[in-house]
């Protein structure tokens, strides 16, 4: 089911469902599987407090949300998930209209320690990156990760509910995967952002691989001025150190990221490149054209008519 298909299915079971209960069961497409349920949060009016039971993730999938969490406000945004242990208190304030967000409640026996500890840390620097998340979540009693929905962590949540739905062969495997894969990436992002601070003491040792994550990271929002920012910079000394490391200016690499993204999105149905163009956060189609063709030598346009050759789609 694609993106835009599974938004639509998800507006269609709220409006269906009603105005009388804050949550919707979502129908798993299989019996089979145990790990979760997940379910949608209904924009009726009224109070939306919950006590978790169980480990618990939310995740917006579409509009925008305030979580008031342990005393504090989340300006929540599409792609953003928060991950809950048992016992946590947290609010939706003001439910907003076309707002989706969907709620991964897992089996009573999961404890997140142990899952982390079993799963994740596989290595020294695995365990010290999980400790560092299990610090936060004790001293924060939530873990906030702020994406966005193109980002790969947040489309790997949305393909696990995707595959929840469709309950196809092989479901249960590839929602795990999905689901374990979203948390790795998260946890690389943890680790990123320790990297990052530590630069902001050393500058001189800012190397091409944290530029180069910074980026995939921050692609879709960013700017030489922010991205000096993160690191503790001036924007002329960072600008100069990015070229000096990587021998490409802040903005050609930020561009290259989003071409390369272009492509993963040219090879959807159910985009149109004015779509692409917005998603990538293009103000103007002559400019993302130039950019384009720039790096792959052909029109978007071409581009996609390959890609569909390669997947054996035809459209016409």
């Amino acid at each position: 089911m694609a993106t835009v298909a599974l938004d639509e299915y998800l507006q269609t079971l709220l409006r269906k469902q009603g105005r009388d209960h804050n949550e919707l069961t979502l129908p798993a497409g299989s019996s089979d599987f145990d790990l979760c349920t997940i379910y949608l949060e209904n924009t009726n009016l009224g109070i939306h407090r919950y006590l978790t039971d169980v480990v618990t993730l939310l995740f917006l999938a579409a509009g925008h949300e305030t979580l008031r969490l342990e005393k504090k406000d989340l300006d929540f945004g599409a792609g953003n998930f928060v991950l809950l242990d048992k016992g946590a208190a947290y609010e939706l304030l003001d439910p907003s209209r076309g707002a989706l967000l969907l709620k991964f409640k897992f089996r009573p026996s999961l404890g997140l320690q142990p899952l982390l500890e079993q799963e994740f840390a596989k290595t020294d620097k695995d365990a010290q990156v999980c400790t560092a998340w299990l610090k936060r979540l004790k001293q924060d009693g939530f873990l906030w990760v702020r994406n966005i929905p193109l980002m790969p962590a947040s489309r790997c949540l949305l393909n696990a509910v995707d595959e929840y739905l469709d309950g196809d062969v092989f479901a249960s495997a590839l929602i795990k995967a999905n689901l374990a894969k979203a948390a790795a990436l998260s946890l690389r992002s943890e680790r990123f952002g320790s990297q990052v601070k530590a630069a902001k003491k050393e500058p001189g040792h800012l190397g091409a691989r944290e530029i180069n994550r910074y980026i995939d990271a921050n692609y879709m929002d960013t700017s030489l001025k922010t991205a000096a920012q993160a690191f503790g910079l001036n924007a002329n000394y960072f600008s100069n150190l990015v070229k000096k490391r990587t021998g490409k200016s802040f903005i050609d690499l930020v561009n290259e990221r989003k071409m390369d993204e272009a492509c993963v999105l040219l090879a959807r149905t159910d985009l149109s490149i004015m779509q692409i163009i917005h998603q990538l956060g293009y103000n103007g189609k002559s400019f993302f054209y130039k950019k384009f063709k720039e790096v792959y030598g052909m029109s978007p346009n071409e581009k996609r008519d390959e890609l569909f050759r390669q997947q054996k789609i035809n459209l016409k």
